[in-house]
Formats: structure tokens, sequence, C-alpha cells
């Protein structure tokens, strides 16, 4: 399994080990399952690419959601389950909830502005961050509760790590941050 090299309790950016992809990946389950004494044949998994064939191919109960071309294919050809899940339409609702948000965002962001006049820029920023994300994820109806807050507020600088699966998680992700909120984050390519 791979894992960052730390120096000195710092992260050097370099991966210690093998990458778990594909055959890899498939090699360390089986593995996994040896030593844990699991049978593979009445065990399930699921992936949505095709890299994880290998990986799926030693399930008893495999399943491909939302599979890449590639893994629909070896579904079929294996006979897999496949789950599908489409993006539901948009409805009056929805649309009203979305404007709802963009315009609790430009309020909480113009009040964070005109409450930071005169100051640093790091008041704003700070304010920006805590402000309009909870004001626009109260006015939509989410409601976060973070475990283990005082983890985000520790030793700085840090690196916050977070993998982006919906639109909302550029609202989301600032509140686990709670203070001070980071400089910047890194974007994905």
């Amino acid at each position: 399994m791979h894992r960052t090299v730390i120096s000195d309790g710092v992260l050097t950016g370099e991966i210690d080990g093998e990458i778990v992809w594909g055959q890899n990946k498939a090699d360390l389950v089986e593995k996994f399952a040896i030593t844990k004494d699991i049978d593979l044949e009445n065990s399930f998994g699921y992936s949505n690419g095709g890299a994880d064939r290998s990986m799926l191919e030693l399930l008893g109960h495999p399943v491909a959601v939302n599979p890449d071309r590639d893994l629909a294919a070896a579904s079929a050809d294996n006979g897999w389950a496949r789950l599908r899940f489409e993006r539901r339409g948009g409805n009056l609702y929805h649309l009203a909830r979305t404007l709802l948000g963009l315009l609790a965002v430009i309020g909480a962001s113009g009040a964070a502005m005109l409450c930071s006049m005169g100051r640093d820029r790091r008041t704003l920023r700070n304010r920006v961050l805590r402000w309009v994300p909870t004001t626009a994820l109260r006015c939509v109806g989410l409601r976060i509760r973070v475990s283990g807050p005082e983890t985000a507020r520790t030793v700085r600088p840090a690196i916050f790590v977070f993998n982006h699966q919906s639109k909302s998680d550029a609202l989301i992700i600032p509140i686990s941050w709670v203070t001070p909120p980071p400089p910047w984050s890194p974007g994905k390519r």
C-alpha cells in the first residue's frame, strides 16, 4: 500500500511503496484477504473504472457502479451486477433552492466585506470563508457537523486534502477549517 513520506514530521510529497492501482490493487486485496482469512468468493466489491477489473474478478459479488466504457464491457462479459445512477432533472424547488444559496453567498460576502473595512486582508478572508459557507448552507437546508475540529485548528501551516465530489464542496470544505482558514487550497485537474 502506498503512503506519503513523512520526514521529521513534514510531508515530503513523495510516495512510499507501490501505487494501489490496477493489478497492484487486486494483489493487495488478495493478500489482505489471505492475512485476515476473508473468503473472497463470498465478498462484495464495487468500482466505476476498468482499472479495477482484476480486483473485481477476485470477488464473488462484483458490482460495476456508473462504470466507464471498459468496466461496462467487462461487467457485460462476466454477468456482473451493474448500477447506474443518473442525475435527477431540475425542478422549480431545486432552482429556487439554488437561487437562494447564490443570494446567500452574495449577501454574506457583502456583509463580510462591510464588517472588515479598515482591517487587514486576513480578517476579510477569514470572515468570508466562515460566513459565506455557513450562511449559504443554512439557507438551503444543509447542516454540517465536523468531527474533530480541533485537528483542523492546530499546527499551521497545514495541507488540507479533500476529494472533491460535488459543487457543494466549495461551501462545505471551509467549514472544517474553522479558525483560521488556510489562504488557499489546491485545485483538481
